[in-house]
């Protein structure tokens, strides 16, 4: 296997933790029609529910995509606490937003599920200076800064992806996406890894 791992994670809410997000939701206090009441409810839940996807201590993984010798595989958390068994910290994980996002997002669940991963590897990876981690975000953009990597595909690669609705799309749409967002990631970090 080459060393470089790029890797990109699909997230969901947590269901087990619904109930605890949604709990404080309320309608706003000026509202006295009961239908008006009920909608301000469901708009504030489905933003809420959307939210959760995003939220570090709030959402499930529903995937996690890696890439390396340009295959693709589509695991679940247990797989992926599987796979990195075998890594040492020869092996360089790729990501776009992986500091701040994809691994701390993983680091959570294996702990909310009591997993059994290599903590050697992992815990390098939510490190900025640690050498076995290379987040494009991070690099391209610089501390702090967000921009999308559908935005930087179009910008570096003339490409555009397409959109999804991530609260209502198949896992085989999702898979597709995950696999895309991938070969940019791939691509992305061919184009600069000589300035990286």
């Amino acid at each position: 296997m080459n060393n470089l791992i790029y890797i990109d994670i699909e997230t969901s809410g947590d269901n087990n933790l619904e109930a605890l997000y949604l709990a404080n939701i309320k309608a706003n206090g000026t509202l006295k029609d009961p239908e008006k009441i009920a909608a301000d409810i469901a708009t504030k839940t489905a933003e809420a529910k959307s939210k959760m996807c995003v939220d570090k201590d709030m959402s499930a993984i529903r995937m996690i995509g890696i890439r390396t010798d340009g295959e693709y595989k589509k695991m679940t958390l247990v797989e992926f606490c599987e796979f990195t068994q075998g890594l040492t910290l020869e092996h360089k994980f790729v990501t776009y937003n992986g500091l701040k996002f994809d691994f701390p997002v993983i680091i959570r669940n294996i702990v909310k599920q009591e997993l059994n991963c290599n903590s050697l590897v992992l815990k390098s990876t939510i490190s900025r200076s640690h050498p076995n981690h290379i987040d494009l975000m991070d690099t391209l953009c610089g501390y702090g800064e967000w921009k999308s990597l559908d935005l930087m595909a179009q910008v570096y690669l003339g490409t555009a992806k397409e959109p999804i609705d991530f609260l209502t799309c198949s896992d085989e749409e999702l898979t597709k996406h995950n696999q895309i967002d991938l070969e940019i990631l791939e691509q992305l970090y061919q184009k600069f890894s000589k300035f990286i």
